[in-house]
């Protein structure tokens, strides 16, 4: 298996659609067996979210994400002029340990947003690495089903 630093592949990409939402669920980086135990062991999942100018929907897509046990959340926010990033920081002081926000100054845009999110993500103990929209044009209703689907990936 190929390896990158200390962590090891564990699975291929799975691109699960459920409803008219199409989600990309990646395995972690992990070190460790080749299939994260599932059975007794719950799978545990971080949630990429790039947002920029994403206020108006934040509040409720955190509260969806978070609703489903051993789901964190990492959004990702491109210093958005209307207080995205303020508001996710109150979120996160809300959910300490299951939402962090990363807020970047630097080359800005969504794929390095979720380059930047991914790379912070594979430091983070989760077996699964999903993304999501903040538009909530990806319902986190269906995320648990998602994350179960994997199971069989």
């Amino acid at each position: 298996m190929p390896e990158f630093g200390r962590h090891q592949i564990w699975g291929t990409i799975s691109r699960l659609a459920l409803s008219a939402s199409i989600s990309v669920i990646v395995p972690a980086y992990n070190k460790g067996p080749a299939v994260p135990t599932r059975g007794a062991a719950r799978v545990t999942a971080l949630v990429i979210v790039p947002t920029y100018n994403e206020r108006p929907n934040l509040a409720t897509l955190v509260a969806g994400v978070l609703s489903h046990p051993d789901v964190r959340m990492l959004i990702v926010d491109d210093q958005s002029p209307d207080g995205t990033g303020h508001l996710a920081d109150e979120l996160a002081v809300r959910h300490p340990g299951r939402l962090d926000v990363m807020h970047r100054t630097g080359q800005r845009g969504l794929g390095r947003s979720y380059i930047d999110g991914i790379t912070q993500a594979l430091k983070e103990p989760a077996d699964l690495i999903c993304q999501m929209d903040a538009d909530l044009s990806h319902d986190p209703a269906h995320l648990g089903s998602l994350i179960a689907a994997t199971a069989h990936a």
